[in-house]
């Protein structure tokens, strides 16, 4: 019957999901040693230590102040529906750190800081859009969504996911980032010209859209797109590398060969616009 759940010490050690239905205040610790704490929108204060062994989940856009976050063990896991302009479990942080995060909502979740996860990062649902900051995930992502960045930041990923899931550039052309070995679906959607990492094929293992305004250019890099190719912008090669492309665009978009004369390239099966501006 209270307005606010408060308590000093608060254990969460049942196997089931514990849901909350009013702000919840622990004027000491918070342990989460088993089954799941949704807060469920309501607003959380602790004003010692979380010790998380477990999940703790909340939507995205509660107000959440926590004394001593913890980053060596659990996991948290967003799963609104909204539009979040910051992570609320480590608003209040420099640095948004995590041992496990979870992205299961439909939502858009912004982060506002430089993102470091210790184990992995899960995007079930939803998009994870980390802008211009930093990410450190030491251990796998797991993409069934879409990761959106602007390119550009540092980017650290242990074990790519390139069996599942977008990757989005939307920022101003770039070399695209060195750590992601790989793709599943890889977008460009910002403006500008994006360049790939040099002695690093680009390897997508379903599509590739360049969107209007932005141009992908693989100087004398080989690629292997195993889907399809949507280019509405432009493709740039030097000519004389690998290409592999599973479908080729001859509805939209430019190709440009721009390196010493050639044999152009026999997967390319047809071509919307052709540009020879090489020598």
């Amino acid at each position: 019957n209270e307005t606010t759940d408060t308590y000093y010490d608060l254990v969460i050690s049942g196997t089931g999901t514990w849901d909350i239905d009013d702000a919840l205040v622990v004027n000491d610790d918070l342990n989460i040693s088993a089954g799941s704490l949704d807060i469920n929108s309501n607003n959380l204060t602790v004003t010692s230590s979380l010790t998380n062994d477990s999940v703790l989940r909340m939507q995205g856009a509660e107000t959440v102040n926590i004394g001593t976050f913890d980053t060596d063990s659990g996991t948290i896991e967003y799963d609104g529906t909204g539009s979040y302009s910051a992570l609320n479990a480590t608003a209040n942080e420099t640095v948004d750190t995590y041992y496990d995060l979870v992205i299961s909502g439909t939502g858009t979740f912004n982060v506002d800081d430089a993102l470091n996860v210790s184990n992995d990062l899960t995007i079930t649902s939803g998009i994870l859009d980390v802008e211009d900051k930093d990410l450190d995930l030491v251990g796998t992502l797991v993409n069934d969504s879409v990761l959106r960045l602007e390119g550009g930041q540092s980017v650290t990923i242990g074990t790519m996911d390139v069996d599942s899931g977008t990757v989005i550039y939307d920022g101003t052309g770039t070399t695209i980032e060195d750590d992601m070995t790989g793709y599943y679906d890889l977008q460009l959607s910002g403006t500008g010209t994006w360049l790939t990492v040099d002695g690093q094929k680009l390897d997508i293992a379903k599509d590739l859209l360049i969107s209007a305004s932005n141009e992908l250019d693989i100087q004398d890099e080989n690629i292997d797109l195993t889907g399809t190719l949507s280019n509405e912008g432009t493709l740039r090669l030097e000519g004389g590398q690998s290409i592999t492309i599973g479908t080729m665009d001859i509805d939209s978009g430019t190709v440009v060969y721009d390196g010493i004369g050639t044999t152009i390239e026999d997967d390319m099966s047809g071509y919307y616009d052709l540009q020879l501006s090489g020598s």
